[in-house]
């Protein structure tokens, strides 16, 4: 099974491919990936309690797509409700929609290492919900700002979206600080190198396929994988087992 933990649906501001729910699947289905985990391009750039809500009624027709909760850093008390909302949401046969939180600090132009970011660290810990959060390689976006919130929340699970652009050495420095750090590929650097010695800084098992659709095509990260010339079993982590044992897929929907 192929796992895309990092994908929007829904439309962009700028040129780029606005894809809904089943556009978004039959791209999937061409590419071989079987789930994308996905967040709301409007909660990301506008209204992040709207965005959320219209994503909900996206995700329950299918299983193919499972959610983000997108929090906002500068309203830490409404987005604390978010992820206990959604946290506890169910579809009418059992499953979980939503199964992790996202966080842009780019966008919100606000720290993760901050009190708001404490607060939302917290909830999402309680429902055991991981953290995909934006990472390149400024003051505001670097890796190492989620130092101290797991210094605070050692347990919390948190995904280096995009493991740091073209800084991925800022991720990889970071790899040692706990078990339930974990880098994501995807980015417009698609060097082989990178992928290479993340696995090699993060161990195989904290290592996550992603592609950024709608906002890159599939085939920036597939290309990269194919390139990096991956051992069988180093490949079935990265692009679908690490994701499956992360999110419990296994038992999603019991």
């Amino acid at each position: 099974m192929v796992v895309d933990v990092h994908g929007h649906v829904g439309h962009w501001s700028f040129p780029t491919s606005d894809l809904g729910r089943d556009d978004l699947i039959a791209q999937m289905d061409r590419w071989g990936i079987d789930i994308t985990v996905v967040s709301s391009s409007m909660a990301v750039r506008y209204d992040f309690i709207e965005g959320n809500r219209w994503l909900d009624n996206e995700l329950s027709p299918t299983d193919r797509l499972l959610g983000y909760v997108t929090v906002n850093l500068h309203y830490p008390k409404e987005s604390v409700g978010q992820i206990k909302y959604y946290g506890n949401k169910r579809t009418g046969d059992g499953r979980a929609s939503f199964v992790g939180v996202k966080i842009h600090p780019m966008i919100q132009n606000k720290r993760f290492d901050s009190r708001a970011g404490l607060q939302i660290a917290e909830a999402a810990l309680e429902y055991d919900l991981p953290i995909l959060i934006h990472t390149y390689g400024s003051e505001r976006e670097t890796p190492k700002q989620v130092l101290p919130v797991l210094q605070e929340f050692p347990e919390l699970k948190v995904i280096l979206a995009h493991a740091g652009g073209f800084d991925w050495h800022l991720a990889m420095d970071i790899a040692g600080s706990g078990p339930n750090v974990y880098a994501e590929i995807c980015s417009s650097c698609t060097s082989s190198d990178k992928l290479v010695q993340l696995i090699d800084a993060f161990g195989a098992r904290r290592v996550l396929f992603g592609t950024d659709t709608t906002l890159f095509h599939p085939g920036y990260a597939l290309g990269m994988v194919h390139d990096a010339k991956l051992d069988q079993k180093v490949l079935q982590l990265l692009m679908g087992r690490n994701a499956i044992e992360l999110f419990d897929l296994d038992t999603h929907g019991k």
